[in-house]
C-alpha cells in the first residue's frame, strides 16, 4: 500500500470513528437532556406553594436526585460533543456567515457551551443543596441551624463557587441563543428554564457570600444597629433612637447590644458641620450619629453612620441594620408574647408600641428630670436582648420560615434595611431589589420624602395623600402636577413653638405639637420645575426667629435624580398642600409603534411609612386610551384622565400602554 493510500485509509477510519462518536453522544446527550426536562419540569410544577414546605423537605430531596440523575451524562456527552466539534469550528464559523444555514449553524457551539455549563454547575451545586435540605429537615433553633448553614456553606465554598462561575458561563452562552433558530422542543425547555436558571444563579451567588457575612473565611463582622422612630419621621424611616452593635462570627452572635443613640456622643471629636436644613431649621451645630441618616438612599446613608459611629466609639462595622417599630411588631406577631422584666405585662404586637411609650415617659408624678433622661431608654437592651433570645431560640420550622418571608417584606417596605460594606454581598441586594437605594428605572420616578425638624414625635398623627397628575396629551411635552396634602389630626388647638422641651416628660405630649417638615420630592434628572405654591412660615415659629420665604427649590439630586424642597409648619386640626408642577423629561412616553404610546412610572414609598395613599391620574395623547382600561382603573368623564387609586406599600411600577381608541 502507497503511503498516500496509507494516509487516506487511516483518515477514513479516524473519521468514521469521529462521526459514530459525535452521533452517539449526540443521541445520548439528547436522551438524558430529555430525561432531564421531564424530571424538572415534573418537580417544577409540584412545587408552586411553598406553604408547606417543611413537610415536603424530604420528598423534595427525593425529586432533586431525579432531576440530578441526568446531569452527569449531560455534562459528560456535552463536553464530549464540545470538544468532537472543535476540528469543525473553522467549518462551523465559515457556515455561520453563510445565507439560510448560517444563522442555525451559529447555534451549534453557543447550545453545547450553555448545556455543558448548566450541567456543571448543576453537579457541584447539588451536593451543598442536599446537605442544606438535611439541616432544615431536622428539628434545630433558628441559631444552631444558622451555625449549620454556615458550616456547610464554609466547606464547599471551592464548589459553589466554582458552580456560580459556571452559571455566568452558561448565561454568556444562552446571550447568542436565538430560540427561534433552535427546534421547537429544544427552544420552549430553554425559554422555560430562563427565570429558573436567573433564579439559580442569584440563589448560587447568595450562597458564595453567606458564610462572610455571617462572620467566616475573613473574620468576625460587625454591624451597627439603628433603632429607628418613625414618629419622628427622618429620610431612610425615623430619628435614629437607638444604637448598638451585632457581632457574628463562625455563624454565631457573639455579642449584642443597643442603647440610647445619645450615647455614643463624643464632643471632643471633631464633627463635620451638619447637613444645611439641620443647621438652619434646628440650629445643629455638628452631625451627630443620630442624625447621619438625612440621605434617603440607604446605601449613602448608611456609609454615613458608620463613619459618624466610628468617629464617636473608634469602632468601625462592617455594615448596618435599620427597623422600626413595624419590623419590631412583626417580629412579635410571629414569636411573641414575651415577658420582659422591664413592663408590667407580657408584650404581644398589638400593646408593643404603647408599652414602650410608657416605659420612656417621665412618670406622670415626678415629671422629667436629669435621672428620667439618662433612664428613659433602659428598655431598649432588655427588650432587644429579650427578642434576640426568643428568635434563636425557636426550633420550629414554619415558624422560622415565617420569620423569613415576613423578613423579605420587610425589607422591600422599608421597615428593615440592611448595608453591607461587602461589595458582593451589597451587590447581590441591590440585584434583589432589597438595598433600599434611590434607583429610578426608565420613565418617570416619583419619591416624596419627609424630614421632621421640629423635636417632637408629630408624625404619628399626620394623614398623608398624593396625587400625581400626568398630562400626556402632548406626548412631545409630558407634563405633571404633585399635589401632597398633609392633614394634621389633633384636634386641640396648640400653639406653634419651636423648641427642643420634652414637656411635661409624657410621650404623648410630644405628639401633641405643631408639624415642622422639610420635605423633598425626588425626580428623574432632566425634570423642569415651573411652578410651586409657597408655604411662609414666620419668624416667631422657627428657632432662628426669622421669616422663612417658603420658595420651593430644585437641584441635582443623587442617583440621576432632581430633588425640589422646601418647609412648612402644620399647625394642629389643620391642612396643607405642596403643590408642585413640572415639565417632565420628554423619554418618560414612548411611542413603541405607530399605534401604541407606552408610559412608565416608579413610585418609592418613604422606607417608615406604613403605606402612602396613592392617586395616579393620567390623561392620554389625543385619540388613545389605556389598553386595559378596567379595575383598578376608572375613566373621569369630567377631567378626561385615567385614575388609580391605592396604597403603596413597596415600590410600585406602572407600566402603560396606551392604543388608538
Amino acid at each position: 500500500m502507497k503511503p498516500l493510500e496509507y494516509i487516506v485509509m487511516v483518515l477514513l477510519i479516524v473519521s468514521i470513528i469521529w462521526a459514530y462518536a459525535l452521533t452517539y453522544c449526540t443521541i445520548r446527550l439528547y436522551e438524558h437532556l430529555d430525561q432531564f426536562k421531564t424530571n424538572a419540569f415534573s418537580t417544577l410544577s409540584s412545587w408552586t406553594d411553598p406553604s408547606d414546605i417543611i413537610e415536603k423537605l424530604p420528598a423534595l430531596e427525593q425529586d432533586l436526585e431525579a432531576v440530578a440523575a441526568p446531569l452527569p451524562k449531560v455534562e459528560r456527552y456535552s463536553t464530549s460533543l464540545y470538544w468532537l466539534t472543535r476540528p469543525l469550528a473553522p467549518g462551523i464559523g465559515l457556515a455561520a456567515k453563510l445565507p439560510g444555514v448560517g444563522p442555525y449553524a451559529g447555534q451549534i457551539n453557543p447550545l453545547l457551551n450553555y448545556t455543558k455549563n448548566l450541567a456543571q454547575a448543576g453537579s457541584r451545586a447539588l451536593p451543598s443543596v442536599y446537605a442544606l435540605i438535611d439541616i432544615f429537615s431536622t428539628d434545630t433553633s433558628t441559631g444552631e441551624l444558622i451555625r449549620q448553614v454556615n458550616v456547610v456553606l464554609l466547606e464547599d465554598q471551592d464548589a459553589l463557587s466554582q458552580a456560580s462561575e459556571r452559571m455566568k458561563k452558561a448565561a454568556l452562552a444562552r446571550e447568542r441563543l436565538d430560540p427561534t433558530l433552535l427546534p421547537g422542543e429544544i427552544a420552549d425547555v430553554i425559554t422555560s428554564l430562563d427565570p429558573k436558571v436567573d433564579q439559580a444563579q442569584d440563589f448560587l451567588d447568595a450562597l458564595v457570600v453567606i458564610p462572610n457575612t455571617l462572620g467566616s473565611g475573613q473574620g468576625r463582622r460587625t454591624y451597627i444597629l439603628l433603632a429607628q422612630n418613625r414618629d419622628e419621621l427622618r429620610p431612610t424611616g425615623g430619628f435614629i433612637s437607638g444604637i448598638g452593635r451585632l457581632e457574628l462570627e463562625g455563624g454565631q452572635i457573639v455579642h449584642f447590644e443597643i442603647d440610647d443613640s445619645y450615647s455614643v456622643d463624643d464632643f471632643t471629636q471633631g464633627y463635620p458641620s451638619p447637613p444645611a436644613p439641620l443647621e438652619k431649621f434646628m440650629l445643629a451645630e455638628f452631625w451627630l450619629s443620630r442624625d447621619a441618616n438625612w440621605s434617603p438612599d440607604f446605601p449613602t446613608s448608611a456609609r454615613q453612620t458608620q463613619e459618624l459611629v466610628a468617629l464617636s466609639t473608634g469602632q468601625p462595622g462592617d455594615g448596618v441594620i435599620a427597623f422600626d417599630q413595624e419590623a419590631v411588631k412583626m417580629l412579635m406577631e410571629i414569636i411573641g408574647p414575651l415577658e420582659v422584666d422591664t413592663f408590667p405585662e407580657a408584650i404581644r404586637a398589638d400593646n408593643i408600641e404603647a408599652l414602650i411609650q410608657q416605659a420612656w415617659s417621665a412618670p406622670p408624678s415626678e415629671g422629667i428630670s436629669q435621672e428620667w433622661w439618662q433612664q428613659r431608654k433602659e428598655f431598649m437592651p432588655q427588650l432587644g436582648a429579650a427578642l434576640l433570645e426568643a428568635l434563636l431560640s425557636t426550633s420550629n420550622k414554619d415558624t422560622i420560615l415565617r420569620l423569613g418571608r415576613e423578613l423579605i417584606q420587610a425589607i422591600k417596605a422599608g421597615h428593615v434595611l440592611v448595608y453591607f460594606n461587602d461589595d458582593e454581598s451589597q451587590a447581590l441586594l441591590a440585584e434583589a431589589g432589597l438595598d433600599n437605594s434611590i434607583h429610578p428605572s426608565e420613565g418617570d420616578y416619583l419619591l416624596v420624602v419627609d424630614s421632621n425638624v421640629g423635636f417632637n414625635k408629630v408624625d404619628a398623627v399626620i394623614q398623608r395623600q398624593v396625587t400625581y397628575m400626568v398630562d400626556l396629551s402632548n406626548p412631545q411635552k409630558p407634563m405633571a402636577m404633585l399635589i401632597n396634602r398633609y392633614d394634621h389630626t389633633i384636634t386641640e388647638e396648640i400653639n406653634c413653638v419651636h423648641e427642643a422641651s420634652y414637656g411635661t416628660g409624657a410621650y404623648g405630649d410630644l405628639q401633641r405639637r405643631c408639624y415642622w417638615n422639610y420635605w423633598r420630592v425626588y425626580k428623574p434628572t432632566g425634570t423642569q420645575l415651573y411652578a410651586a405654591n409657597q408655604t411662609p412660615v414666620p419668624g416667631e415659629w422657627l428657632l432662628d426667629g426669622q421669616d422663612w420665604h417658603g420658595h420651593a427649590t430644585i437641584k441635582i439630586g443623587i442617583n440621576d435624580t432632581e430633588v425640589v424642597s422646601g418647609l412648612f409648619v402644620l399647625p394642629t386640626d389643620r391642612s396643607q398642600d405642596v403643590v408642585l408642577q413640572f415639565a417632565l423629561p420628554p423619554d418618560v412616553i414612548v411611542q413603541t409603534n405607530e399605534d401604541d404610546w407606552v408610559f412608565k412610572l416608579k413610585v418609592d414609598k418613604q422606607a417608615g411609612l406604613d403605606d402612602l395613599p396613592l392617586s395616579l391620574q393620567m390623561k392620554p395623547p389625543h385619540g388613545y386610551q389605556l389598553q386595559e382600561a378596567g379595575d383598578p382603573w376608572r375613566f373621569d368623564q369630567n377631567s378626561g384622565f385615567w385614575i388609580w387609586d391605592g396604597k403603596v406599600i413597596m415600590p410600585e411600577q406602572f407600566e402603560v400602554v396606551l392604543v388608538k381608541k
